[in-house]
């Protein structure tokens, strides 16, 4: 346990790989500054008996908090990561999201697995980020993805902030438009893996993202989709 983050990146481009945080009292994976870089297979769980009760997230990622739009600007990459909230746990009653993107940040993630977070799976705020994400219309410009991944036991998998985007025409789109348009998430509850009345085979599938479910004839998960350097995993 510690009172801040679990990892931090302040800019650069370091990629990593196995890494297991827990109890963090800040966030699980935080970074800012023009981070850059890809990371994969790693894994972070809250703890509610030591959370910051202003808020606690599985990923915190921002441009640069002087100037959103400075270059370079955040674009790290993840695959294969697992972020579990401290929703239901003594102390777990905290604002908290699986990630929640800000200042500017772009990202990229694909097959992981965002579990368990009190206030919501997803939220992007203000109008940078959310311009970076999108397009008018609104569609996805693709500097900004989330896909091919599971949700479960969130509160809710995605939330608007209203704060960010005040005016009419001010966003190109919201978060819950922007989480509409990625392709191969599951949001089904039914296939929680840690629910005993869970009806779905997890060998399904329907419990998988397309892409992942190739895996079930021993053929690669796509995550070189997102970034050549990662490793692809059967």
């Amino acid at each position: 346990m510690g009172l801040d983050d679990a990892f931090e990146w302040f800019g650069g481009n370091v990629s990593t790989s196995f890494m297991l945080g827990s109890g963090g009292a800040d966030d699980g994976l935080d970074w800012q500054i023009g981070t850059q870089g890809a990371h994969q297979f790693l894994a972070y769980l809250q703890y509610g008996g030591n959370l910051d009760p202003n808020t606690s997230n599985g990923w915190e990622g921002d441009n640069n908090e002087e100037n959103f739009v400075a270059d370079p600007i955040s674009q790290p990459h993840f695959c294969n990561v697992t972020v579990v909230g401290a929703k239901g746990q003594p102390g777990g009653n905290q604002p908290a999201h699986g990630l929640l993107g800000r200042r500017g940040t772009q990202f990229k993630i694909s097959h992981s697995v965002i579990t368990n977070w009190n206030t919501a799976g997803v939220q992007l705020r203000d109008a940078q980020t959310m311009n970076y994400a999108c397009n008018p219309g609104p569609t996805l410009t693709g500097n900004t993805l989330l896909q091919n991944s599971v949700f479960f036991g969130n509160t809710a998998n995605a939330t608007d902030n209203a704060a960010s985007c005040p005016t009419p025409g001010v966003c190109n789109c919201t978060t819950t438009e922007w989480f509409g348009l990625q392709t191969g998430n599951v949001t089904d509850e039914s296939c929680n893996p840690i629910d005993a009345t869970s009806a779905c085979d997890p060998t399904s599938t329907l419990c998988l993202p397309t892409p992942a479910a190739a895996c079930l004839g021993g053929k690669p998960a796509n995550c070189t989709s997102i970034d050549s350097s990662f490793v692809n995993t059967t």
